[in-house]
């Protein structure tokens, strides 16, 4: 949550929120792991599966999205050495 919250720059609760409505559509899954909850979008609607194709395949008609995407890209590196630490931990 706080890493789509960073992305996003929108606020925990109302993404909270929303990827509860987002669940209770069936469009997302969500499992515990530890004390997080991962999220994933659900691929087997084959609308929604070719409107988030179209997206990425046309993402430059999307400013907003490419701006999300680099927030994203530049968190991960910058989260990298930490989340190597996170899955040593998970993987031994």
């Amino acid at each position: 949550m706080c890493e789509l919250s960073d992305i996003l720059e929108i606020s925990q609760p109302n993404i909270s929120k929303n990827l509860s409505k987002l669940r209770d559509q069936d469009l997302v899954s969500s499992e515990k792991n530890d004390k997080f909850v991962l999220y994933k979008l659900k691929t087997g609607n084959d609308v929604l599966k070719r409107e988030v194709n179209d997206i990425l395949e046309n993402l430059e008609n999307y400013p907003q999205l490419m701006a999300d995407q680099k927030r994203k890209s530049d968190n991960e590196k910058l989260l990298a050495p930490c989340c190597m630490r996170v899955k040593k931990k998970t993987i031994e």
